[in-house]
């Protein structure tokens, strides 16, 4: 082969790479719209998804995300009953709150009706207290004309109308003290259904909003 013909050999295979190369580049030129048209395409078709952390994906429609309908729905579930249950347990504290007025009350009457009866019944001991004393002192001053077992049995009288007023007095004391100390759990039980009552409303507030 003559140098010559090895050029034209050379100058042949370089045109025909050309060719190839050119042709290469006109159908990636042609492919590429192609390309770019199926990945508008899939877009229209199928919208993009996002996931938020800790929490399933989330379609993204129209570039606003789209809750998952039942975690929504479950959201309100719990709210509605939330805001069902705070009346019912306001309506049970007052009636709590009700019934123990009602049952203080009612104690106190018996015990102030008590304290009216030691009074009425004090009242006849101390009558008969005096009218012993003043026989005693009778007894004292003319004790010639007793015998000693009835100034004895006169002064063991006196003795015992004394003992009763006293434990009367008593009596009237412990029901006094007693009455005085429903009245103040009455009104610490009072402070704190009122405080209950207060929670409730603001968290009744709360789940209104």
């Amino acid at each position: 082969m003559t140098w010559g013909e090895h050029n034209g050999l050379l100058r042949r295979r370089l045109s025909s790479g050309g060719e190839a190369s050119a042709a290469a580049a006109t159908a990636a030129a042609t492919a590429a719209p192609a390309a770019a048209a199926a990945a508008t395409g899939y877009g229209a078709a199928e919208p993009p998804q996002c996931s938020l952390p800790g929490g399933p994906p989330v379609q993204v429609v129209g570039g606003v995300a789209a809750a998952p309908t039942a975690a929504t729905a479950v959201a309100n579930a719990a709210t509605t009953r939330r805001r069902r249950n705070i009346p019912k347990a306001h309506v049970m504290l007052l009636l709590m709150l009700q019934l123990v007025k009602a049952c203080v009350m009612a104690l106190a009457c018996a015990i102030g009706w008590k304290l009216q009866l030691l009074d009425l019944l004090l009242v006849p001991l101390q009558l008969l207290h005096q009218g012993v004393s003043s026989f005693a002192a009778v007894v004292f001053t003319h004790g010639r004309f007793f015998s000693s077992a009835q100034q004895q049995q006169q002064q063991q009288l006196g003795q015992q109308l004394l003992q009763q007023q006293q434990q009367v007095r008593q009596q009237q004391q412990q029901l006094r003290a007693q009455l005085q100390k429903q009245l103040r759990e009455l009104q610490q039980q009072q402070q704190q259904q009122q405080q209950q009552q207060q929670q409730l409303l603001l968290q009744q507030a709360q789940a209104a909003k």
